[in-house]
């Protein structure tokens, strides 16, 4: 197999042989070919890029020639009496057009990466000059893309130490690189070099000029500022990574990275009352906030489950803030303006136009802003809104893809049939938000802990599971939850299915804990109703197996006896 080094060296191996800048003429052959393999070039373009000022059948002669010349060296070429194609090779850079998924995959990449096509300078004419240029360019911009995906998935998993070399590496390819400007001294801060970062943010700033500080960098430098003088240890600064959620972020981080590139989409996050959604969102507008993609974010109210257009309509009053928005065409954003302030004399209520002209007007808005930059629109609890609007956000969700604009949607749900109205998941891509596993669970406890919960973790983690929302409540607690957390139970027990909630209130009448066997003698459910029933639960975080013995959290299985009436209230008393 041929393989071309393009990074760290220019050179090409066959086998035992090496063609390297020293022989100017083979070399150019066969980087062009392998480079644009496994598209064919012909074999008139090839011999005027290498011989442009020698006749057509001197350099005809000559193209034949070293065409035999590389066949002896074991060259794989394909020749056809127009074209000439390279086959069975392996080109070093295109190892990096897959993105990374893990730590692991960028450990393992991030050695190839050194000075793209050094010491190749080839003479032979100004197009092939122009021509190695060209490849440079695409080389280098896709070194960029792998490395910005690897920062976000590096930040994702806490390898702060890994962002610093990876941001450190990209402005040796761009040096004006806002993304690794801010991912370096993000890094910094975070590892408790603050001075290193305010000397990493003036350093960029000065690339800039006064006159053009960047609002992301502002924003970290002020954090920075204001941690150092509070006294507060860097960590603060950035709340750092959300416990358990590494491989939803991930996700996110990787979508906004396509996002960069023309590619948007949108992604729903869903799961139950309480389980974190809406704290994902704010990490992500958190986090955002020191990258070079602009964050919007709304959220809907029971309000839009009876006007529903009027989300779109706050939606638009907040992009309209954005830098870029003044950019549409003047008679839209006069329309934007007006449907901004329905409440103002010349305002436009939402439901005098169609919903193809707000459409339109709002893909107008969009346009203008994403050329600006990326675009990440937040919108919580889509539950509420009305099912009649999801047709119009799908047509959105599709135009997304294939512009620089990125929906992350925040939906609440318990099993995945409660999202049958939304948009197909190829087009709305579902990532659901379950409970912490029970490690997890304990490193969240032990940093919500303020000194007077009275219980062990696992007397907590036997009492409410995996739930953040309850795992924090009790966390804070002196003996016992809060009555607040109160919907949030409610709200799981009611959208449970009711196998699942027959059996929960079997276990839960059997003392909590029963082997499947003794629930198989009193449900009402065959073996393999019954099976899928407790998997359900399992799945939700309501029931746990240990030692062959299914046990009920308590919370969840007091929840199910009260819905019954067995029981006349929720909240756990220590005593």
């Amino acid at each position: 197999m041929l393989q071309l080094r393009t990074l760290g060296a220019s050179e090409i191996h066959v086998g035992d042989e090496r063609i390297g800048p020293e022989q100017p003429i083979a070399f150019a052959l066969v980087f062009l070919l392998a480079t644009s393999s496994p598209a064919p070039l012909t074999r008139r373009e090839l011999a005027s890029l290498l011989w442009p000022d020698v006749g057509d059948r001197d350099r005809n002669h000559r193209f034949r020639s070293l065409l035999h010349r590389l066949r002896r060296l074991g060259v794989p070429l394909v020749c056809s009496e127009v074209t000439v194609v390279l086959e069975e090779i392996a080109v070093d850079y295109r190892r990096l057009t897959k993105s990374p998924r893990s730590v692991a995959d960028v450990r393992a990449d991030v050695p190839i990466i050194g000075a793209v096509l050094p010491n190749l300078y080839l003479t032979a004419s100004s197009l092939l000059a122009d021509r190695i240029d060209d490849v440079r360019d695409v080389i280098t911009a896709t070194v960029m893309r792998w490395l910005r995906t690897a920062i976000g998935v590096a930040r994702a998993e806490g390898d702060w130490a890994l962002v610093e070399r990876l941001a450190r590496l990209a402005l040796v390819f761009d040096d004006a690189s806002e993304d690794a400007w801010l991912s370096l001294a993000e890094a910094q801060c975070i590892t408790s070099d603050e001075a290193a970062a305010l000397r990493t943010l003036d350093e960029f700033a000065g690339l800039l000029g006064a006159n053009e500080q960047s609002m992301p960098a502002t924003i970290l430098r002020q954090r920075i500022v204001e941690a150092r003088a509070s006294g507060s240890p860097a960590k603060d600064v950035d709340c750092s990574v959300l416990i358990g959620r590494d491989d939803v972020l991930r996700r996110i981080w990787s979508a906004v990275s396509m996002a960069r590139e023309g590619l948007g989409g949108a992604i729903v996050l869903w799961g139950p009352a309480g389980i974190g959604k809406t704290r994902l969102l704010r990490e992500v507008e958190r986090v955002r906030m020191i990258e070079s993609v602009r964050v919007v974010r709304v959220g809907a109210q029971a309000v839009h489950a009876l006007r529903p257009f009027s989300l779109v309509v706050e939606l638009i009053a907040r992009l309209l803030d954005e830098p870029g928005a003044a950019g549409c065409v003047p008679e839209a954003f006069a329309a934007l303006q007006r449907l901004a302030t329905p409440k103002s004399p010349n305002g436009l209520p939402a439901e005098s136009l169609s919903p193809d002209v707000l459409y339109d007007l709002l893909i107008e808005l969009l346009e203008a802003i994403a050329e600006e930059g990326p675009l990440m629109i937040l919108i919580d609890d889509m539950h509420v809104v009305d099912g009649a609007i999801w047709p119009f956000w799908r047509a959105m969700f599709r135009w997304s893809t294939d512009h620089r604009v990125h929906w992350l949607l925040g939906y609440r749900a318990l099993r995945e049939a409660e999202l049958l109205t939304l948009p197909e998941a190829s087009l709305l891509h579902r990532v659901a938000i379950g409970c912490l596993h029970r490690t997890e669970a304990a490193l969240l406890v032990d940093g919500r802990r303020r000194g007077c919960c009275l219980l062990d973790f696992d007397d907590i983690f036997a009492r409410v599971g995996g739930h953040p929302a309850l795992l924090c409540a009790f966390a804070r607690s002196v003996d016992e939850l809060p009555r607040s957390t109160a919907r949030i139970v409610d709200d799981w027990i009611a959208r449970l299915a009711a196998a699942p909630l027959d059996v929960l209130r079997l276990l839960a009448s059997l003392g909590g804990s029963a082997t499947a066997r003794s629930l198989a003698d009193v449900a009402p459910l065959n073996r393999a109703e019954l099976t899928t029933a407790l998997g359900e639960l399992a799945r939700i975080g309501l029931v746990y197996e240990n030692a062959g013995i299914v046990h009920a959290h308590q919370v969840w299985a007091d929840a199910a006896l009260a819905l019954y009436g067995r029981a006349d209230r929720f909240a756990i008393n220590i005593d």
